[in-house]
Protein backbone atom coordinates (compact mmCIF):
# COMPACT_ATOMS: atom_id res chain seq x y z
CA UNK A 1 0.00 0.00 0.00
CA UNK A 2 2.75 2.60 0.91
CA UNK A 3 5.09 1.22 -2.10
CA UNK A 4 1.99 2.73 -4.42
CA UNK A 5 1.77 6.12 -2.79
CA UNK A 6 6.15 6.63 -1.54
CA UNK A 7 7.40 7.30 -5.12
CA UNK A 8 4.84 10.27 -5.31
CA UNK A 9 5.32 11.55 -1.75
CA UNK A 10 9.15 11.43 -1.34
CA UNK A 11 9.25 13.19 -5.01
CA UNK A 12 7.63 16.17 -2.85
CA UNK A 13 9.90 17.93 -0.76
CA UNK A 14 7.25 19.31 1.34
CA UNK A 15 6.60 15.84 2.80
CA UNK A 16 9.82 16.00 5.00
CA UNK A 17 9.31 19.83 5.75
CA UNK A 18 5.78 18.73 7.36
CA UNK A 19 7.18 15.49 9.25
CA UNK A 20 10.29 17.28 11.16
CA UNK A 21 7.33 20.41 11.98
CA UNK A 22 4.97 17.99 13.08
CA UNK A 23 8.05 16.66 15.39
CA UNK A 24 8.83 19.91 16.62
CA UNK A 25 5.21 20.62 17.33
CA UNK A 26 5.13 17.51 19.44
CA UNK A 27 8.36 17.79 21.37
CA UNK A 28 7.25 21.50 22.60
CA UNK A 29 3.81 19.91 23.48
CA UNK A 30 5.50 17.63 25.53
CA UNK A 31 7.51 19.50 27.31
CA UNK A 32 4.82 21.41 28.04
CA UNK A 33 3.27 19.70 30.82
CA UNK A 34 6.04 18.57 32.33
CA UNK A 35 7.01 22.23 32.83
CA UNK A 36 3.82 22.34 34.31
CA UNK A 37 4.43 19.51 36.98
CA UNK A 38 7.44 21.68 38.05
CA UNK A 39 5.28 24.74 38.36
CA UNK A 40 2.70 22.97 41.17
CA UNK A 41 5.74 21.86 42.78
CA UNK A 42 7.10 24.89 43.66
CA UNK A 43 4.27 25.45 45.86
CA UNK A 44 4.24 22.05 47.71
CA UNK A 45 6.02 21.89 50.97
CA UNK A 46 7.65 25.04 53.06
CA UNK A 47 10.23 26.42 49.95
CA UNK A 48 8.44 28.14 47.80
CA UNK A 49 10.26 29.80 44.62
CA UNK A 50 8.32 32.42 43.22
CA UNK A 51 10.44 33.73 41.07
CA UNK A 52 10.93 30.43 39.62
CA UNK A 53 7.21 30.15 39.28
CA UNK A 54 7.23 33.21 37.32
CA UNK A 55 9.75 31.72 34.61
CA UNK A 56 8.41 28.97 34.15
CA UNK A 57 4.79 30.40 33.38
CA UNK A 58 6.69 32.76 30.86
CA UNK A 59 8.46 29.47 29.49
CA UNK A 60 4.84 27.63 28.81
CA UNK A 61 3.20 30.72 27.67
CA UNK A 62 6.15 30.86 24.89
CA UNK A 63 5.91 27.44 24.18
CA UNK A 64 2.10 27.83 23.47
CA UNK A 65 2.49 29.97 21.18
CA UNK A 66 5.38 28.20 19.20
CA UNK A 67 3.74 25.72 19.18
CA UNK A 68 0.47 27.48 17.72
CA UNK A 69 2.65 29.29 15.08
CA UNK A 70 4.12 24.98 14.36
CA UNK A 71 0.60 23.58 13.68
CA UNK A 72 -0.45 26.57 11.58
CA UNK A 73 1.89 26.35 9.07
CA UNK A 74 2.10 22.59 8.80
CA UNK A 75 -1.89 22.27 8.16
CA UNK A 76 -0.88 24.42 5.43
CA UNK A 77 1.91 22.44 4.18
CA UNK A 78 -0.20 19.35 4.46
CA UNK A 79 -2.86 20.88 2.51
CA UNK A 80 -0.26 21.60 -0.88
CA UNK A 81 1.56 18.01 0.02
CA UNK A 82 -2.12 15.85 -0.14
CA UNK A 83 -3.25 18.05 -2.53
CA UNK A 84 -0.31 17.51 -5.29
CA UNK A 85 0.03 14.13 -4.04
CA UNK A 86 -3.45 12.89 -4.78
CA UNK A 87 -3.31 14.58 -8.25
CA UNK A 88 -0.32 12.64 -9.29
CA UNK A 89 -1.88 9.60 -7.97
CA UNK A 90 -5.43 10.33 -9.81
CA UNK A 91 -3.37 11.14 -12.95
CA UNK A 92 -1.22 7.93 -13.06
CA UNK A 93 -4.26 5.40 -12.36
CA UNK A 94 -6.10 7.70 -15.65
CA UNK A 95 -3.30 7.05 -17.55
CA UNK A 96 -2.74 3.77 -16.90
CA UNK A 97 -6.34 3.16 -17.83
CA UNK A 98 -6.50 4.76 -21.14
CA UNK A 99 -3.52 2.43 -22.24
CA UNK A 100 -5.91 -1.16 -21.18
CA UNK A 101 -6.62 -2.91 -23.80
CA UNK A 102 -10.34 -2.41 -25.61
CA UNK A 103 -12.08 -5.45 -24.23
CA UNK A 104 -11.91 -3.23 -20.70
CA UNK A 105 -14.04 -0.68 -22.49
CA UNK A 106 -16.80 -2.95 -23.53
CA UNK A 107 -18.85 -2.54 -20.61
CA UNK A 108 -17.37 0.52 -19.50
CA UNK A 109 -18.94 2.94 -16.78
CA UNK A 110 -16.98 5.84 -16.87
CA UNK A 111 -19.15 7.32 -13.83
CA UNK A 112 -18.44 4.17 -11.85
CA UNK A 113 -14.56 4.40 -12.19
CA UNK A 114 -14.66 8.21 -11.81
CA UNK A 115 -15.71 8.10 -9.04
CA UNK A 116 -14.10 5.27 -7.56
CA UNK A 117 -10.93 6.15 -8.98
CA UNK A 118 -10.82 9.62 -7.44
CA UNK A 119 -11.98 8.78 -3.86
CA UNK A 120 -9.77 5.87 -3.76
CA UNK A 121 -6.66 8.14 -4.75
CA UNK A 122 -7.21 10.76 -2.11
CA UNK A 123 -8.22 8.55 0.36
CA UNK A 124 -5.57 6.47 0.39
CA UNK A 125 -3.16 9.43 -0.44
CA UNK A 126 -4.68 10.87 3.40
CA UNK A 127 -4.02 8.11 4.81
CA UNK A 128 -0.44 7.18 3.68
CA UNK A 129 0.65 10.69 4.20
CA UNK A 130 -1.05 11.13 8.11
CA UNK A 131 -0.24 7.07 8.88
CA UNK A 132 3.46 7.72 7.98
CA UNK A 133 3.67 11.08 9.80
CA UNK A 134 1.53 10.59 12.70
CA UNK A 135 3.11 6.86 13.28
CA UNK A 136 6.74 8.53 13.72
CA UNK A 137 5.33 11.12 15.73
CA UNK A 138 3.17 8.82 18.13
CA UNK A 139 5.79 6.46 18.15
CA UNK A 140 8.25 9.44 19.61
CA UNK A 141 4.99 10.14 22.25
CA UNK A 142 4.99 6.35 23.36
CA UNK A 143 8.65 6.75 24.01
CA UNK A 144 9.15 9.99 25.84
CA UNK A 145 5.83 9.52 28.01
CA UNK A 146 6.84 5.72 28.94
CA UNK A 147 10.47 6.97 30.01
CA UNK A 148 8.94 10.09 31.60
CA UNK A 149 6.53 8.16 33.65
CA UNK A 150 8.42 5.31 34.29
CA UNK A 151 11.00 8.02 35.97
CA UNK A 152 8.08 9.61 38.01
CA UNK A 153 6.74 6.15 38.93
CA UNK A 154 7.14 2.85 37.99
CA UNK A 155 3.56 1.95 38.75
CA UNK A 156 1.84 4.22 36.91
CA UNK A 157 3.82 3.35 33.47
CA UNK A 158 3.20 0.05 33.77
CA UNK A 159 -0.41 0.86 33.70
CA UNK A 160 0.13 2.83 30.69
CA UNK A 161 1.84 -0.47 29.09
CA UNK A 162 -1.54 -2.20 29.94
CA UNK A 163 -3.50 -0.24 28.40
CA UNK A 164 -1.61 -0.41 24.82
CA UNK A 165 -2.03 -4.45 24.92
CA UNK A 166 -5.87 -4.40 25.92
CA UNK A 167 -6.50 -2.02 23.06
CA UNK A 168 -3.75 -3.79 20.66
CA UNK A 169 -6.35 -7.17 21.77
CA UNK A 170 -9.31 -5.07 20.76
CA UNK A 171 -8.36 -4.51 17.66
CA UNK A 172 -7.42 -7.87 16.47
CA UNK A 173 -10.68 -9.35 17.36
CA UNK A 174 -12.35 -6.50 14.76
CA UNK A 175 -10.09 -5.76 11.90
CA UNK A 176 -11.23 -8.81 9.54
CA UNK A 177 -14.84 -7.13 9.85
CA UNK A 178 -13.76 -3.63 9.54
CA UNK A 179 -12.10 -4.39 5.89
CA UNK A 180 -15.10 -6.70 4.96
CA UNK A 181 -18.08 -4.16 5.44
CA UNK A 182 -15.98 -1.39 4.51
CA UNK A 183 -14.73 -3.21 1.12
CA UNK A 184 -18.43 -3.32 0.39
CA UNK A 185 -19.55 0.07 1.30
CA UNK A 186 -17.18 1.92 -0.82
CA UNK A 187 -18.48 -0.88 -3.75
CA UNK A 188 -22.04 0.01 -3.40
CA UNK A 189 -21.29 3.63 -2.93
CA UNK A 190 -19.56 4.31 -6.71
CA UNK A 191 -22.19 1.96 -8.01
CA UNK A 192 -25.09 4.35 -6.71
CA UNK A 193 -23.32 7.39 -7.72
CA UNK A 194 -23.41 5.56 -11.05
CA UNK A 195 -27.10 4.71 -11.18
CA UNK A 196 -27.44 8.30 -10.12
CA UNK A 197 -25.81 9.78 -12.53
CA UNK A 198 -27.67 7.78 -15.04
CA UNK A 199 -30.84 9.08 -13.98
CA UNK A 200 -29.62 12.45 -15.23
CA UNK A 201 -28.02 11.10 -18.53
CA UNK A 202 -31.01 9.63 -19.68
CA UNK A 203 -33.25 12.60 -18.85
CA UNK A 204 -34.63 13.04 -22.29
CA UNK A 205 -35.11 9.48 -23.00
CA UNK A 206 -37.04 9.25 -19.63
CA UNK A 207 -39.26 12.05 -20.58
CA UNK A 208 -39.88 11.00 -24.08
CA UNK A 209 -40.78 7.39 -23.32
CA UNK A 210 -42.16 8.18 -19.78
CA UNK A 211 -40.73 6.21 -17.92
CA UNK A 212 -40.38 7.84 -14.87
CA UNK A 213 -41.34 5.16 -12.53
CA UNK A 214 -39.19 2.40 -13.73
CA UNK A 215 -36.22 4.35 -13.64
CA UNK A 216 -36.81 6.03 -10.38
CA UNK A 217 -37.32 1.91 -8.94
CA UNK A 218 -33.96 1.40 -10.38
CA UNK A 219 -32.73 4.12 -7.57
CA UNK A 220 -34.62 3.18 -4.83
CA UNK A 221 -33.75 -0.45 -5.17
CA UNK A 222 -29.88 1.24 -5.56
CA UNK A 223 -30.35 3.02 -2.60
CA UNK A 224 -31.50 0.51 -0.49
CA UNK A 225 -28.45 -1.48 -1.42
CA UNK A 226 -26.34 1.34 -0.37
CA UNK A 227 -28.00 1.86 2.72
CA UNK A 228 -28.09 -1.86 3.82
CA UNK A 229 -24.30 -1.96 3.42
CA UNK A 230 -23.64 1.63 4.80
CA UNK A 231 -25.32 0.71 7.70
CA UNK A 232 -23.71 -2.42 8.50
CA UNK A 233 -20.55 -0.58 7.76
CA UNK A 234 -21.52 1.79 10.53
CA UNK A 235 -22.64 -1.07 12.92
CA UNK A 236 -19.22 -2.64 12.92
CA UNK A 237 -17.52 0.52 13.27
CA UNK A 238 -19.69 2.07 16.35
CA UNK A 239 -19.23 -1.50 18.09
CA UNK A 240 -15.49 -1.10 16.98
CA UNK A 241 -15.11 2.06 18.81
CA UNK A 242 -17.52 1.10 21.87
CA UNK A 243 -15.18 -1.41 22.83
CA UNK A 244 -12.18 1.32 22.14
CA UNK A 245 -13.83 3.98 24.75
CA UNK A 246 -14.95 1.48 27.33
CA UNK A 247 -11.00 0.28 27.26
CA UNK A 248 -9.69 3.52 27.62
CA UNK A 249 -12.07 5.26 30.35
CA UNK A 250 -11.25 2.22 32.45
CA UNK A 251 -7.72 2.83 32.06
CA UNK A 252 -7.63 7.06 32.94
CA UNK A 253 -9.84 6.00 35.83
CA UNK A 254 -7.39 3.25 36.77
CA UNK A 255 -4.60 6.12 36.50
CA UNK A 256 -6.20 8.60 38.75
CA UNK A 257 -6.74 6.13 41.45
CA UNK A 258 -3.39 4.85 41.02
CA UNK A 259 -1.83 8.40 40.96
CA UNK A 260 -4.10 9.32 44.33
CA UNK A 261 -2.64 6.32 46.24
CA UNK A 262 0.94 7.15 45.01
CA UNK A 263 0.71 11.12 46.29
CA UNK A 264 -0.58 9.44 49.75
CA UNK A 265 1.75 6.78 49.43
CA UNK A 266 4.68 9.57 49.64
CA UNK A 267 5.76 8.20 46.17
CA UNK A 268 4.10 11.10 43.92
CA UNK A 269 4.62 14.95 44.21
CA UNK A 270 1.27 16.11 43.63
CA UNK A 271 2.57 18.49 41.02
CA UNK A 272 3.67 15.31 38.89
CA UNK A 273 0.18 13.87 38.95
CA UNK A 274 -1.25 16.39 37.10
CA UNK A 275 2.25 15.90 34.72
CA UNK A 276 1.12 12.05 34.62
CA UNK A 277 -2.13 12.70 33.95
CA UNK A 278 -1.49 14.70 31.23
CA UNK A 279 0.96 12.75 29.28
CA UNK A 280 -1.63 9.63 29.89
CA UNK A 281 -3.57 12.35 27.49
CA UNK A 282 -1.04 11.84 25.07
CA UNK A 283 -0.38 8.12 26.16
CA UNK A 284 -3.93 7.44 25.34
CA UNK A 285 -4.21 9.97 22.16
CA UNK A 286 -1.10 7.42 21.03
CA UNK A 287 -2.33 4.37 21.37
CA UNK A 288 -5.89 5.29 19.99
CA UNK A 289 -4.11 7.11 16.65
CA UNK A 290 -2.59 3.52 16.66
CA UNK A 291 -5.92 1.67 17.06
CA UNK A 292 -7.69 3.95 14.68
CA UNK A 293 -4.90 3.41 12.49
CA UNK A 294 -5.93 -0.33 12.28
CA UNK A 295 -9.46 0.46 11.60
CA UNK A 296 -8.39 3.22 9.11
CA UNK A 297 -5.62 0.74 7.23
CA UNK A 298 -8.81 -1.64 6.73
CA UNK A 299 -10.79 0.97 5.36
CA UNK A 300 -7.90 2.34 2.96
CA UNK A 301 -6.93 -1.31 2.25
CA UNK A 302 -10.08 -1.61 0.59
CA UNK A 303 -9.08 0.97 -1.70
CA UNK A 304 -5.93 0.53 -1.82
CA UNK A 305 -7.30 -3.23 -3.69
CA UNK A 306 -8.96 -1.83 -6.28
CA UNK A 307 -6.76 0.90 -7.06
CA UNK A 308 -4.09 -2.02 -7.46
CA UNK A 309 -6.98 -4.14 -9.44
CA UNK A 310 -6.70 -1.67 -12.15
CA UNK A 311 -3.52 -0.61 -12.02
CA UNK A 312 -2.58 -4.35 -12.14
CA UNK A 313 -4.33 -4.92 -15.72
CA UNK A 314 -1.77 -5.38 -18.03
CA UNK A 315 -1.61 -2.35 -20.65
CA UNK A 316 -2.53 -2.49 -24.47
CA UNK A 317 0.58 -4.29 -25.84
CA UNK A 318 2.49 -2.39 -28.09
CA UNK A 319 5.96 -2.40 -30.05
CA UNK A 320 8.65 -0.14 -29.98
CA UNK A 321 9.30 1.27 -34.11
CA UNK A 322 8.25 4.95 -34.68
CA UNK A 323 8.01 5.35 -38.57
CA UNK A 324 8.35 8.57 -40.15
CA UNK A 325 6.15 8.33 -42.65
CA UNK A 326 3.40 5.95 -44.17
CA UNK A 327 3.12 4.72 -47.80
CA UNK A 328 1.78 1.39 -47.93
CA UNK A 329 -0.78 -0.71 -45.38
CA UNK A 330 -1.70 -4.47 -46.14
CA UNK A 331 -4.05 -6.93 -44.43
CA UNK A 332 -3.78 -10.64 -44.95
CA UNK A 333 -6.62 -13.31 -43.53
CA UNK A 334 -7.65 -10.50 -41.20
CA UNK A 335 -10.08 -11.72 -39.20
CA UNK A 336 -11.96 -9.95 -35.93
CA UNK A 337 -14.23 -11.44 -33.06
CA UNK A 338 -16.05 -9.87 -30.36
CA UNK A 339 -14.32 -10.10 -26.62
CA UNK A 340 -16.19 -12.56 -24.74
CA UNK A 341 -18.61 -13.27 -27.39
CA UNK A 342 -18.85 -15.86 -30.31
CA UNK A 343 -19.85 -13.14 -32.78
CA UNK A 344 -17.22 -12.57 -35.76
CA UNK A 345 -16.96 -8.84 -37.32
CA UNK A 346 -15.25 -10.18 -40.47
CA UNK A 347 -12.91 -12.54 -41.73
CA UNK A 348 -10.82 -13.06 -44.40
CA UNK A 349 -10.20 -9.66 -45.72
CA UNK A 350 -7.07 -8.81 -47.69
CA UNK A 351 -6.40 -5.55 -49.03
CA UNK A 352 -3.19 -3.36 -50.18
CA UNK A 353 -3.71 -0.07 -49.46
CA UNK A 354 -1.16 2.77 -51.59
CA UNK A 355 -0.71 6.23 -51.33
CA UNK A 356 -2.96 8.54 -53.88
CA UNK A 357 -5.96 6.39 -53.98
CA UNK A 358 -9.21 6.86 -52.14
CA UNK A 359 -10.80 3.76 -50.87
CA UNK A 360 -14.15 2.82 -49.45
CA UNK A 361 -15.64 0.06 -47.19
CA UNK A 362 -18.99 -0.90 -47.38
CA UNK A 363 -20.67 -3.82 -46.13
CA UNK A 364 -24.38 -3.76 -44.06
CA UNK A 365 -24.82 -2.26 -40.78
CA UNK A 366 -23.06 -4.85 -38.07
CA UNK A 367 -20.69 -6.30 -40.66
CA UNK A 368 -17.69 -4.34 -38.48
CA UNK A 369 -16.52 -1.40 -41.39
CA UNK A 370 -15.50 1.13 -37.71
CA UNK A 371 -13.99 -2.34 -35.80
CA UNK A 372 -11.61 -2.93 -39.22
CA UNK A 373 -10.76 0.95 -39.07
CA UNK A 374 -10.03 0.36 -35.61
CA UNK A 375 -7.91 -2.51 -35.96
CA UNK A 376 -5.89 -1.17 -39.26
CA UNK A 377 -4.90 1.89 -36.52
CA UNK A 378 -3.95 -0.52 -33.94
CA UNK A 379 -6.59 0.08 -31.36
CA UNK A 380 -7.15 -3.36 -30.69
CA UNK A 381 -5.11 -5.89 -31.76
CA UNK A 382 -5.95 -8.62 -29.12
CA UNK A 383 -9.08 -9.67 -30.71
CA UNK A 384 -7.80 -9.59 -34.22
CA UNK A 385 -6.31 -12.37 -36.34
CA UNK A 386 -4.28 -12.90 -39.86
CA UNK A 387 -1.58 -10.14 -40.50
CA UNK A 388 -1.61 -6.04 -40.71
CA UNK A 389 1.72 -4.80 -42.17
CA UNK A 390 2.39 -0.54 -42.47
CA UNK A 391 5.38 -0.29 -45.15
CA UNK A 392 7.25 -3.40 -44.35
CA UNK A 393 6.84 -3.71 -40.87
CA UNK A 394 4.20 -6.06 -39.03
CA UNK A 395 1.57 -3.55 -37.03
CA UNK A 396 2.51 -6.14 -33.92
CA UNK A 397 6.36 -4.47 -34.06
CA UNK A 398 5.01 -0.62 -34.10
CA UNK A 399 4.44 2.10 -31.82
CA UNK A 400 1.04 2.27 -32.40
CA UNK A 401 0.33 5.39 -29.73
CA UNK A 402 2.85 6.77 -31.89
CA UNK A 403 1.60 5.53 -35.09
CA UNK A 404 -2.24 7.41 -34.42
CA UNK A 405 -0.16 10.39 -32.97
CA UNK A 406 1.86 10.81 -35.82
CA UNK A 407 0.72 8.82 -39.11
CA UNK A 408 -3.15 8.17 -38.74
CA UNK A 409 -6.06 10.17 -38.63
CA UNK A 410 -9.25 8.94 -37.36
CA UNK A 411 -12.95 10.75 -37.94
CA UNK A 412 -15.49 8.81 -35.76
CA UNK A 413 -19.02 8.70 -36.88
CA UNK A 414 -20.09 10.57 -33.94
CA UNK A 415 -17.23 12.39 -32.96
CA UNK A 416 -17.00 14.15 -29.64
CA UNK A 417 -16.20 17.60 -28.43
CA UNK A 418 -13.62 18.76 -25.80
CA UNK A 419 -13.84 21.38 -23.12
CA UNK A 420 -11.74 24.12 -25.00
CA UNK A 421 -12.65 26.62 -27.84
CA UNK A 422 -13.82 26.25 -31.01
CA UNK A 423 -10.24 26.30 -32.12
CA UNK A 424 -8.77 24.72 -29.31
CA UNK A 425 -11.29 21.78 -30.93
CA UNK A 426 -10.41 22.18 -34.64
CA UNK A 427 -6.62 21.79 -34.07
CA UNK A 428 -6.89 19.53 -31.40
CA UNK A 429 -4.71 16.83 -32.93
CA UNK A 430 -2.88 19.00 -34.88
CA UNK A 431 0.93 20.59 -33.91
CA UNK A 432 0.95 23.79 -35.92
CA UNK A 433 -1.80 25.30 -37.89
CA UNK A 434 -1.47 27.99 -40.24
CA UNK A 435 -4.55 30.56 -39.58
CA UNK A 436 -4.99 30.92 -43.43
CA UNK A 437 -5.62 27.12 -43.65
CA UNK A 438 -8.21 27.21 -40.95
CA UNK A 439 -10.09 29.96 -41.89
CA UNK A 440 -10.48 28.39 -45.46
CA UNK A 441 -11.43 24.41 -44.40
CA UNK A 442 -14.10 26.47 -41.95
CA UNK A 443 -15.23 28.34 -45.50
CA UNK A 444 -15.56 25.55 -47.36
CA UNK A 445 -16.55 22.99 -45.08
CA UNK A 446 -20.02 24.98 -44.23
CA UNK A 447 -18.75 26.00 -40.96
CA UNK A 448 -18.55 29.73 -41.27
CA UNK A 449 -21.71 30.48 -40.14
CA UNK A 450 -22.03 28.34 -36.33
CA UNK A 451 -18.65 30.29 -36.01
CA UNK A 452 -19.80 33.44 -36.26
CA UNK A 453 -23.21 32.78 -34.51
CA UNK A 454 -21.42 31.75 -31.89
CA UNK A 455 -18.97 34.62 -31.69
CA UNK A 456 -16.28 33.28 -33.01
CA UNK A 457 -13.35 30.90 -33.00
CA UNK A 458 -12.10 31.57 -29.07
CA UNK A 459 -16.04 31.04 -27.89
CA UNK A 460 -15.72 28.46 -25.04
CA UNK A 461 -17.57 25.17 -25.47
CA UNK A 462 -17.58 22.14 -23.21
CA UNK A 463 -18.32 18.38 -24.03
CA UNK A 464 -22.34 19.36 -23.31
CA UNK A 465 -23.08 21.18 -26.20
CA UNK A 466 -26.28 20.75 -27.20
CA UNK A 467 -26.93 23.69 -29.46
CA UNK A 468 -24.10 22.40 -31.90
CA UNK A 469 -26.29 19.70 -34.14
CA UNK A 470 -24.60 15.87 -35.41
CA UNK A 471 -23.14 17.56 -38.73
CA UNK A 472 -21.53 20.48 -37.44
CA UNK A 473 -19.93 18.04 -35.32
CA UNK A 474 -18.99 16.07 -38.16
CA UNK A 475 -17.49 19.56 -40.27
CA UNK A 476 -15.22 20.14 -36.61
CA UNK A 477 -14.15 16.19 -37.27
CA UNK A 478 -13.31 16.23 -40.53
CA UNK A 479 -11.55 19.79 -39.97
CA UNK A 480 -9.88 18.29 -37.48
CA UNK A 481 -8.15 15.27 -38.78
CA UNK A 482 -7.52 17.69 -42.20
CA UNK A 483 -5.69 19.85 -40.25
CA UNK A 484 -3.35 16.90 -38.53
CA UNK A 485 -2.66 15.67 -42.49
CA UNK A 486 -1.58 12.25 -41.60
CA UNK A 487 -0.26 10.05 -43.51
CA UNK A 488 -3.32 8.02 -43.47
CA UNK A 489 -6.91 9.55 -43.38
CA UNK A 490 -9.44 7.13 -41.94
CA UNK A 491 -13.56 8.46 -41.98
CA UNK A 492 -16.03 6.40 -40.51
CA UNK A 493 -19.51 7.32 -41.97
CA UNK A 494 -18.09 11.13 -42.29
CA UNK A 495 -21.11 12.15 -44.11
CA UNK A 496 -24.36 10.87 -42.33
CA UNK A 497 -24.55 13.83 -40.79
CA UNK A 498 -23.87 16.36 -43.73
CA UNK A 499 -26.07 18.71 -46.19
CA UNK A 500 -25.05 17.78 -50.05
CA UNK A 501 -23.12 21.28 -50.22
CA UNK A 502 -20.77 20.31 -47.64
CA UNK A 503 -20.79 16.93 -48.97
CA UNK A 504 -19.36 17.60 -51.91
CA UNK A 505 -17.22 20.20 -50.75
CA UNK A 506 -15.56 17.18 -48.46
CA UNK A 507 -15.48 15.04 -51.43
CA UNK A 508 -13.34 17.54 -53.37
CA UNK A 509 -11.06 18.50 -50.48
CA UNK A 510 -10.16 14.34 -50.54
CA UNK A 511 -9.33 14.70 -54.19
CA UNK A 512 -7.16 17.30 -54.13
CA UNK A 513 -5.26 16.18 -51.12
CA UNK A 514 -5.30 12.41 -51.96
CA UNK A 515 -1.88 12.26 -53.36
CA UNK A 516 -0.50 13.10 -50.57
CA UNK A 517 -2.40 10.55 -48.19
CA UNK A 518 -4.11 6.96 -48.27
CA UNK A 519 -7.68 7.71 -47.27
CA UNK A 520 -9.84 4.70 -46.08
CA UNK A 521 -13.49 5.85 -45.62
CA UNK A 522 -16.16 3.48 -44.23
CA UNK A 523 -20.36 4.55 -45.39
CA UNK A 524 -22.82 4.13 -47.03
CA UNK A 525 -23.25 6.92 -48.54
CA UNK A 526 -23.63 5.83 -52.63
CA UNK A 527 -22.57 9.46 -53.44
CA UNK A 528 -19.15 8.93 -51.54
CA UNK A 529 -18.50 5.61 -52.32
CA UNK A 530 -18.41 7.01 -56.13
CA UNK A 531 -16.01 8.97 -55.63
CA UNK A 532 -13.47 6.57 -54.41
CA UNK A 533 -11.04 4.58 -56.29
CA UNK A 534 -11.74 1.59 -54.75
CA UNK A 535 -13.94 -0.36 -52.84
CA UNK A 536 -13.73 -3.08 -49.99
CA UNK A 537 -16.73 -4.96 -49.21
CA UNK A 538 -17.49 -6.42 -45.63
CA UNK A 539 -20.09 -9.23 -46.01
Amino acid sequence: MFNLCARTIIKNPKYITYLLMCLLSLVVGLAIPFLTGQLVNNFVGVARDGESAIAIGAEIAALGIVRAGLNCVSELVYVDLQTHVGFALNEEVISHVQRLPRVFFSNFDASYYNQQINHDANDLVIFVINASVQSVSNIVTLLVVFVVLATINGHLAMLCMALGIIGGAVYSLFKKCLFARSFEAQEQEARFFSDLEKQLSNAQFIRRHVLFEVFKQRLEHSFAELYRCVYQNQQINATFTFANTVVTSLAQGGILILGAKEVLDGNLLPGYLMTALSYYSYYSSAIEFFLALGKDYQTSKVSYERLRRLLDMPEDSNGAIILADVFEVSCSELAYSYPESEKTAFRDIRASLEKGKVYGIVGPNGSGKSTLLDVISGCDPENCKGDIWINDKPLSSLDRYALRKRNIGITEQEPPLTEGSIRDNLTLCCRSTEECDLESLIERMGLKKMVDSSGGLDVELDDKQNNISGGEKQKIAIIRQLLKNPDVMMFDEPTSALDSQSKQAFIEILKERKGRHITVIATHDPVLISACDEVIEIA
